[in-house]
């Protein structure tokens, strides 16, 4: 039986695993450049051009490091 002070309470949310985390980094202007505004969300995509991979955020190529953990063809959110 529950009392009054557990009835509303609500279950912790479960941790976020680190690994499928990426960082990028872009300078202000880069980001102004992008119309990237602060705690927007944003989709991008992991492209192959030319044997390079490249991340598309907005319709706009950036380099993209981070080859192994992510593979072609795959969308990523950002919060910017």
């Amino acid at each position: 039986m529950l009392g009054p002070e557990q009835l509303n309470i609500s279950s912790r949310p479960p941790p976020v695993p680190m690994e499928g985390i990426a960082a990028v980094r872009v300078s202000e202007q880069a980001a102004k450049a992008l119309g990237l505004k602060d705690n927007q969300v944003v989709r991008g995509v992991i492209e192959d051009r030319g044997g390079l991979l490249k991340l598309v955020l907005n319709n706009r190529e950036l380099d993209w490091d981070a080859s192994k953990r992510f593979k072609p063809g795959e969308r990523i959110d950002f919060r910017v």
